[in-house]
């Protein structure tokens, strides 16, 4: 097409100094100058200036100068880059969206800001925009599909195909207009499918195709697009609806299957195929597993009544139009969930519903089972523990297992109070029990030809058993034989020289070893063992042990423990008797040794000993006997005292008829400086274990300290120490006496005479008494 130049312009060289324009469509005039060198623009058949544009340009004018310019529609792809003339041609980036290319004096590409676009392609809603990295000509690049075409068209007049798999090449037209295949960073033709389609396509034109993927049941109708939309009946897991030129629906045969829809598991078990009697969209009817399933099916509506056999496990109870009930193999059917915490087995009641039969636990099981009817004679082997007994259609004997079976409950634990036995002709189970002892045979010894036969057997935690021909077995079934004990003392297990087992009670002693002594390698080896609670044993090696189950060996002493005796070990552990021997008087302290020499304590002797700590030294008061002390003569009376200021070493102190007694105790130690009084012609002195002064109640006769006097006395006490003393009188006593009488007489006569003379005139004198004080 050619366009015109609208507007003709004097230019330099032309006429005016400052050239003015005159509009001029050029396609019907020409321009000319008038003379005044101003433009004329006349019409002409002729046409005027103009350029040539091609069918992607359309024309436009410079603003001022009119010329003619071929401009680019807009693109919604654009080139972005410019390229030069030059000899070996070079790019330059430009953005011809808001610019266009143009060629400067050294035919160098130039980009020019432009309110008109540059040169750019249009590209489809199935396209995006690219560009070619080296020439930047756009390019309208396919979006990534799920589904490409494998095959390229020519443009021939019988156009051929190629194979060619547009997900990693694009198609093109060769000179011949043949197809070409090219390999491409961006992919080429092909569709979008859906998660619920496949990726195929057209054996001819290769053109991508989605395809349904294949359904558990399939939709049995075809729907047709017209304004009251028909259907036509269409199985579509062998065929496909389409539409045909009237809008109706159309049901053609294919490889592929139609619609449909997906159900879980399997079909025939977890579900079956229905469809909707409407539309024909195809339904998952599920029929869910079940532990014990029906065994019949009950019609519905005039046949609610009628029942017939159907076994639900692998059949579904369905009904047809009237409510009749029918047995199909579609699926299983209805039935009953049990609890899974136990063992259980199928059953149904009299309707046929599916029951569960929870079996009972038992300890033993029986080990056989019997025949029923004509089989009632007939047994098959069948542990009952993990199996039940059940029968066929004719009463002969079958072993299932599905769960437990008969049995009988023992008391106890299993293995320890019992185990499991058989009666061998009938298979019943035993409860073979096997109560506790104190003390189990260690040797089991067979039966009948085997009578002398023995082998070990521990039977605490074994049982003796016997085969067939009585050849004894150890079995670890349960405990065996063994002895009661008497649970009156502490004793400890053994065995006589046939394994039987025995109760030893170990003599009772006074003092008890501490130590136990090995056997044969270990001899002299020993350990410590407190053998008033264990006793020694050896292990296999002969290595002394230390057993808490009774006490051990010891020696018996005469007297009373903590009394009489105490307990004391020798060098090897062995226990002695340590006598403590009755004495009249005892200690009341305990001396140290050594550095400790001075070092007292008090220790009352006839309850406690004297002793020695760890260091050998400080002395120690110990209750487990009576301490030292010394034997008086018990035919005389007496009483205790004590040697020097201590109270350690003990003395007798025989009473003696004094003629005058001491009258005051002093104490020892810290109450030395202390005293009482106390007669000791009827008491005696002693002190407690602190010195404190004691006086004693002479109920046996015992009097204390005094002195012996001669002729005539008479006793005096000091009056701080309270010792008694004799003050001896002279001969003229007896004179004394008689002056003495004399002189009371006289005095009482003259008192009578006083009082006589007194009371007769007492009626006219005033009383000589005070009222108040009686003086």
């Amino acid at each position: 097409k050619q366009w015109y130049q609208r507007r003709v312009a004097i230019t330099a060289g032309g006429e005016e100094e400052e050239p003015t324009y005159l509009t001029c469509d050029q396609s019907t005039n020409v321009c000319g100058i008038d003379a005044d060198k101003a433009p004329t623009c006349t019409p002409s058949t002729t046409p005027g200036l103009g350029t040539n544009c091609t069918s992607e340009n359309y024309c436009g004018a410079d603003v001022t100068t009119g010329i003619a310019e071929c401009l680019n529609y807009p693109s919604s792809c654009y080139d972005n880059k410019c390229k030069g003339e030059e000899e070996e041609p070079t790019y330059i980036d430009c953005d011809q969206s808001t610019n266009v290319c143009g060629i400067d004096a050294d035919k160098a590409p130039t980009c020019t800001a432009s309110t008109t676009p540059g040169v750019g392609t249009n590209c489809t809603s199935d396209n995006y925009c690219g560009a070619d990295d080296t020439t930047g000509i756009a390019e309208c690049l396919n979006y990534p599909s799920s589904c490409y075409d494998n095959k390229c068209k020519g443009e021939e007049e019988e156009p051929t195909y190629i194979d060619c798999d547009q997900s990693t090449n694009v198609c093109g037209i060769d000179a011949d207009k043949a197809p070409t295949c090219t390999a491409s960073a961006t992919p080429g033709v092909g569709t979008n499918c859906t998660s619920d389609n496949y990726c195929g396509a057209d054996d001819t034109t290769g053109i991508a195709e989605c395809l349904n993927y294949p359904s558990s049941c399939y939709d049995n109708k075809c729907k047709g697009e017209e304004e009251e939309p028909t259907y036509l009946t269409c199985d579509q897991s062998t065929n496909v609806c389409g539409i045909d030129a009237d809008k109706a629906p159309t049901c053609t045969a294919s490889t592929t299957p139609g619609a449909g829809t997906n159900c879980t598991g399997t079909e025939h078990t977890d579900f079956y195929c229905k469809d909707d009697e409407a539309d024909g969209a195809a339904l998952c009817m599920y029929t869910p597993p079940h532990d014990c399933y029906n065994k019949k099916c009950t019609g519905q509506q005039d046949y609610s009544t009628t029942v017939i056999d159907c076994d639900q496990s692998v059949n579904v109870c369905k009904f047809n139009d009237t409510g009749f009930p029918e047995c199909s193999a579609d699926s299983r059917g209805e039935g009953v969930n049990c609890s899974h915490s136990d063992q259980f087995y199928c059953n149904s009641d009299e309707s046929g519903a599916g029951l569960c039969v929870v079996p009972p636990v038992h300890t033993c099981y029986n080990t056989k089972c019997w025949g029923n009817a004509i089989f009632s004679k007939v047994s098959i082997d069948c542990d009952q523990s993990s199996n039940r007994c059940t029968f066929n259609g004719t009463g002969y004997p079958t072993c299932t297992d599905t769960t437990r079976g008969a049995g009988v409950d023992c008391t106890g634990t299993e293995h320890t109070d019992f185990y499991c036995g058989k009666n061998i002709t009938t298979g019943d189970a035993l409860c073979k029990e096997t109560p506790p002892h104190d003390c189990y045979d260690k040797t089991c010894t067979g039966e009948q030809d085997y009578n002398t036969t023995v082998i070990d057997c521990d039977q605490s935690v074994n049982v003796c058993k016997f085969n067939d021909t009585g050849f004894p077995e150890c079995s670890a079934d349960s405990r065996g034989e063994g002895v009661n004990c008497s649970h009156s003392d502490q004793f400890y297990c053994n065995s006589d020289e046939s394994g039987a087992g025995l109760c030893v009670v170990p003599p009772v002693h006074t003092c008890y070893n501490t130590k136990c002594w090995g056997n044969a390698i270990f001899s002299k080896v020993s350990i410590d063992c407190d053998q008033s609670s264990n006793r020694c044993t050896f292990n296999g090696t002969g290595y002394p042990t230390c057993t808490d189950t009774t006490r051990g060996a010891g020696v018996d002493c005469n007297g009373t423990d903590h009394t009489d005796f105490y307990c004391q070990q020798n060098t090897i552990g062995g226990a002695t008797c340590q006598q403590t021997p009755e004495h009249s008087c005892y200690s009341l302290q305990c001396q140290g040794t050594g550095n400790k020499t001075g070092t007292y304590i008090p220790c009352d002797g006839a309850t406690n000993r004297c002793g020695l700590d760890a260091d050998g030294s400080t002395p120690l008061c110990i209750n487990d006997a009576r301490g030292s002390g010394v034997d008086c003569n018990t035919s005389a009376s007496y009483y205790c005292g004590y040697n020097g200021t201590q109270l350690k070493d003990a003395i007798c102190i025989y009473s003696e008829e004094y003629d005058c007694f001491d009258n005051i105790c002093t104490g020892a130690l810290a109450f030395n400086e202390s005293t009482i009084g106390c007669n000791q012609n009827t008491h005696h002195c002693t002190v407690n274990i602190t010195g404190y002064p004691l006086c004693i109640n002479a109920a046996n006769g015992t009097s204390g300290a005094g002195v012996f006097c001669k002729g005539h006395f008479s006793c005096k006490q000091d009056k701080e120490t309270g010792v008694a003393s004799c003050k001896t009188s002279h001969g003229l006593l007896p004179l004394y006496i008689v002056i003495g009488i004399i002189a009371v007489v006289v005095v009482a006569g003259i008192v009578v005479w006083f009082v006589r003379k007194r009371m007769g005139g007492a009626d006219d004198r005033q009383s000589l008494l005070n009222r108040e004080t009686g003086y």
